[in-house]
């Protein structure tokens, strides 16, 4: 608002601080809705290498797309971790103080390991010929048949 002079009514001014309550309100529905949803679905059991193995005599053809994924997941994940330790490790030594070491270690570690990440994921997309499948059909029919095979929460 502006100065008023002495006397003059506060009234405007107060309604004037109104129009911020729609922001306000905007945020706290944007905060409800993408932060404070309760979780709608159960959560499926961790599987292993051997509930995998009985997926593929069940579904040959997801089965072997599911090994695929797993692999190419393992490899991308060391990847990341792998350049991300040899960022950091570069630049630690090149830090000049230890302050100066950690905290260039901290930094160019974790660009490292976005960047190797990054890089990982689509090697692994070529060497694994991961564009000639759809992963998210093959990642539900696995859910689905672990939901019916063991993997629903109780």
């Amino acid at each position: 608002g502006e100065l008023r002079a002495a006397g003059a009514t506060m009234a405007p001014m107060f309604a004037e601080s109104f129009s911020d309550l729609h922001t306000v309100q905007q945020f706290v529905k944007f905060r409800d809705y993408f932060f404070a949803r309760p979780v709608e679905k159960k959560l499926l059991k961790p599987w292993t290498a051997a509930d995998i193995d009985r997926f593929c005599k069940d579904d040959p053809v997801h089965g072997a797309q599911v090994k695929t994924l797993r692999q190419a997941g393992i490899i991308t994940a060391l990847g990341g971790v792998g350049s991300g330790a040899f960022g950091a490790t570069w630049a630690f030594r090149r830090g000049g103080t230890i302050n100066g070491g950690i905290i260039s270690g901290i930094i160019c570690g974790v660009s490292s390991a976005a960047i190797g990440l990054g890089m990982s994921q689509q090697l692994t997309v070529y060497t694994h010929s991961l564009w000639t499948f759809d992963k998210m059909e093959t990642t539900k029919a696995f859910r689905g048949w672990w939901r019916a095979h063991g993997g629903a929460p109780e």
